[in-house]
């Protein structure tokens, strides 16, 4: 690393000088407010209304595509029951690869009551972090 110091001190008068007037002139230029300049242009709809925005627009056309292959649409399929290894699916059964059902619980009479029982005592709400929020007497039993 070279030392500034060292730099100016083997420098010429004239430099010296010139460097000077330059480091003015910038401190000058900076100290000025500039001008905004205007945007050029128009500012593109498909930034602002959200019926052009490109995803919604491939969105739409996908869906029209399951119009014209008269098609439901893969993505959005309605199982109804309680998440299992089997899943249904209008009226027909399925095997359940993302139900993350491993132990069969999910719909396990004593879990369901357990799950009802500390909504009866602890609400609905999963408000903040403990630090932020306090504690309720289910995070101790839990530790």
């Amino acid at each position: 690393m070279s030392n500034p110091n060292a730099a100016l001190a083997t420098m010429t008068e004239e430099k010296k000088r010139l460097l000077l007037k330059q480091l003015l002139a910038r401190k000058q230029e900076e100290g000025q407010p500039q001008e905004a300049t205007p945007a050029e242009g128009e500012i593109p709809e498909e930034y602002y209304r959200p019926d052009k925005f490109p995803g919604y627009r491939m969105l739409m056309e996908q869906m029209e595509t399951f119009k014209v292959l008269a098609t439901d649409n893969p993505y959005f399929s309605v199982h109804t029951g309680v998440s299992d290894h089997i899943t249904h699916i209008e009226g027909k059964d399925y095997i359940n690869y993302s139900g993350y059902n491993y132990f069969g619980l999910s719909g396990h009479p004593e879990v369901s009551a357990s799950a009802k029982s500390a909504i009866d005592n602890y609400g609905t709400s999963v408000s903040a972090s403990r630090i932020v929020s306090g504690e309720i007497p289910l995070h101790r039993e839990l530790e």
